[in-house]
């Protein structure tokens, strides 16, 4: 197989009647920094595992049905810098094969944006099959303007250097999105089955008062930043199976929203009111709690509240006013011996008198009933 190129540039206009194909057995290139590209089919980027397939794109128009980055085993990569690419469905990494995506300019407009693991999907058109673990998908997000249904069972990267928004986001199981550089502001829903961290100073993710985030068993939140939150969508925001742990990777001092009703000291507190099931703060870190919405006062409820520094770390936590619920009957919470404590600036930890057991209620023999939150009136 022998290599192929192609330009398109200026006020050129190319119109492809089918499918495209850059990279079929051998090495192929197509570089657009002008002009106008339609593709009535698909794009296909290295369409075989003997293949490569590169697109640059740095200015003019690129439109088309689904584009394919990595194709049956083929090792794929688009750079978009410039221009204007409008799809259908972009799908990175599938078919047994690499693919890459780096956004940093211009704008990538799809109906759906899917990152699939290595061999994620069995042939076209399929969702990917969360049975593959090893993630060959990688979504480089570093400029321009994103607008997708996102479903990421790869690597998303956001690393930008102002803040950016995405309305809805799908992390599936394999999936880890990293935000590093600026704030995300979710705008409708993320719903991790993964990882979703940020990891740098300035980091963070936000929530949007529309917006809401599903966690599902094991999901984890690792904030190197601060969270924050105005939520108002109590009955559909979930996180009682998730961990949320503020990490050493950014800042040392987290900023952490409070959106949910302070019920007291009991357990009707994490039903439908923004709970989680484990907090953790990493050593030599400090948190900052703020009231997430117009009404004075709140309550955060988690099973397990763990600080790596101990109970001395208490001390770094300010409460401005808010308080924090602990289950005292889990393991994770021993250290903290049944206690109240206060907090900087107002506000206590504080355990929650009632056994664990009342969080669930039989739903069937053997079926336990999801936890829920309640927020209250506002």
């Amino acid at each position: 197989a022998g290599a192929g190129a192609y330009t398109l540039q200026n006020n050129a206009n190319l119109s492809v009647d089918g499918d495209l194909t850059v990279g079929a057995a051998g090495v192929g290139s197509f570089t657009q920094s002008g002009g106008v590209l339609t593709v009535t089919g698909n794009l296909y980027l290295a369409a075989s595992a003997s293949a490569a397939g590169v697109y640059n794109l740095s200015g003019g128009t690129l439109s088309g049905n689904t584009a394919y980055v990595g194709y049956n085993g083929g090792n794929g990569l688009f750079e978009q810098s410039g221009g204007l690419h409008t799809l259908t469905t972009l799908i990175v990494g599938t078919n047994g094969s690499y693919g890459t995506y780096n956004l940093s300019g211009g704008t990538l407009t799809a109906a759906a944006l899917l990152i699939n693991p290595r061999g994620g999907l069995p042939s076209p058109g399929l969702s990917p099959s969360p049975a593959f673990s090893l993630p060959g998908g990688i979504f480089n997000y570093t400029g321009g303007n994103l607008a997708a249904a996102v479903t990421n069972s790869g690597n998303f990267n956001i690393a930008t250097t102002d803040s950016r928004s995405l309305a809805s986001v799908v992390n599936t199981s394999t999936g880890i999105m990293t935000i590093t550089g600026s704030s995300l502001q979710i705008t409708n829903s993320l719903l991790n089955n993964g990882v979703v961290q940020t990891v740098s100073n300035g980091s963070g993710l936000s929530i949007s008062s529309a917006a809401y985030l599903f966690g599902s068993l094991g999901s984890k939140f690792l904030m190197g930043g601060d969270l924050t939150s105005s939520s108002t969508q109590n009955t559909a925001w979930d996180t009682t199976q998730s961990l949320l742990e503020f990490t050493t990777t950014g800042s040392p001092v987290h900023h952490f929203s409070v959106t949910g009703v302070d019920e007291s000291r009991t357990f009707a507190g994490m039903n439908n009111n923004f709970a989680w099931a484990t907090i953790q703060l990493d050593a030599g870190q400090s948190l900052v709690l703020q009231d997430g919405n117009a009404l004075p006062g709140g309550g955060l409820y988690t099973e397990a509240f763990v600080l790596a520094g101990g109970v001395s770390q208490i001390a770094s936590i300010t409460g401005n006013g808010l308080n924090i619920y602990y289950d005292p009957t889990n393991t994770a919470n021993a250290y903290l011996n049944d206690k109240t404590y206060a907090l900087t600036s107002g506000g206590q930890l504080e355990p929650v008198p009632e056994p664990s057991a009342l969080f669930w209620l039989p739903l069937a023999a053997g079926v336990l009933l999801r936890r829920r939150k309640r927020r209250g009136p506002s």
